[in-house]
């Protein structure tokens, strides 16, 4: 969305998020390590689930790219 509050989108079927969960990466798919914390639950509605980030964009002063191989993730082609 843009904004400061992205939405979780990508929920286990049959997972319920409450306001005030905490976020964190599970490592399904192999793209993140287990456990990294992404932040918490704000706003946990039928129309869907934002979550407040323990780091603030504004403040992100560095980012590391890695590239862990996961082919069809990430475009390996020229136009990447």
């Amino acid at each position: 969305t843009n904004t400061g509050r992205p939405r979780l989108i990508h929920l286990p079927t049959g997972t319920m998020a409450t306001v005030g969960d905490r976020i964190v990466t599970s490592g399904h798919g192999g793209v993140f390590p287990v456990g990294l914390p992404i932040g918490i639950v704000t706003v946990a509605t039928d129309f869907g689930v934002e979550i407040q980030p323990y780091v603030s964009r504004d403040r992100i002063e560095y980012v590391r790219v890695l590239d862990y191989g996961q082919q069809g993730i990430i475009s390996s082609g020229p136009d990447r």
